[in-house]
């Protein structure tokens, strides 16, 4: 009798610790599930924000700030290093100063941080090849050439070789600092420019042949293509 007692009392022990463990784990994927929640409002919340600043232009002061917290509180509240929060809060950065010459010292705070979450975002998600050439682009705003430059050049041209975004993006760099450009760097770009003209459409075309125009780089840019396609883009037909 008094093992059966004790089997049952054992018996009971066992499944109260059972259940005491199941509440704690309900409890905390609960806590989880609700931060997820809260996090993915926060980043729609900044992304409307994004949104708008393309279509209106520089955000204002007071704008700009609400962005930013709500893309803080994203990160916040995620609970590991999520790359795409990561990347939304660098471009949050990016837009504060978007107007400012590059490497201007009134906008290098702002794209530093920007620079550290393009860094950060890359490490989480290292496959994604739009935050790599948004990283070259504010490598870019910083006026600083090296081998990180170097490095997101050819990761976002790597993995994002037929994606519309990254080759805009590319060739919009490759325009715009063509001269800072080692040799490598250069021959990698007039690849870029012939991609961008076999997958892009017209809206992103005719920004480059507007770039190409007036940063004077038609010779760069339509020794890069065939005869045939040369004579789509007015600029190369006056070169």
């Amino acid at each position: 009798m008094n093992h059966s007692n004790s089997a049952i009392s054992i018996k009971s022990i066992v499944t109260k610790s059972l259940l005491t463990v199941l509440l704690l784990v309900a409890l905390v994927l609960s806590y989880v599930g609700f931060n997820l929640l809260r996090a993915g409002l926060a980043s729609y919340q900044a992304n409307a924000f994004l949104g708008d600043w393309t279509k209106t232009g520089i955000p204002k002061e007071r704008a700009w700030s609400v962005a930013l917290a709500a893309s803080h509180k994203a990160n916040d509240l995620y609970p590991v290093e999520n790359g795409e929060y990561l990347d939304q809060l660098g471009r949050v950065y990016e837009w504060r100063f978007a107007d400012q010459p590059f490497g201007a010292a009134t906008a290098q705070e702002s794209n530093n941080s920007a620079l550290h979450s393009y860094q950060r975002a890359v490490n989480a998600r290292p496959y994604w090849p739009y935050t790599w050439s948004q990283l070259a682009y504010t490598k870019m705003r910083l006026w600083q050439f090296d081998a990180e430059f170097d490095q997101a050049l050819r990761q976002a041209f790597a993995i994002g070789s037929w994606r519309y975004a990254t080759l805009a993006q590319l060739s919009e760099i490759g325009l715009l600092v063509w001269h800072e450009l080692t040799p490598p760097q250069q021959e990698l770009m007039q690849e870029v420019f012939r991609r961008t003209d076999q997958v892009n459409g017209l809206p992103t075309l005719k920004r480059l042949a507007d770039l190409v125009e007036r940063y004077d780089r038609a010779d760069d840019f339509c020794l890069a293509l065939n005869e045939n396609r040369q004579k789509t883009y007015p600029v190369c037909q006056s070169n």
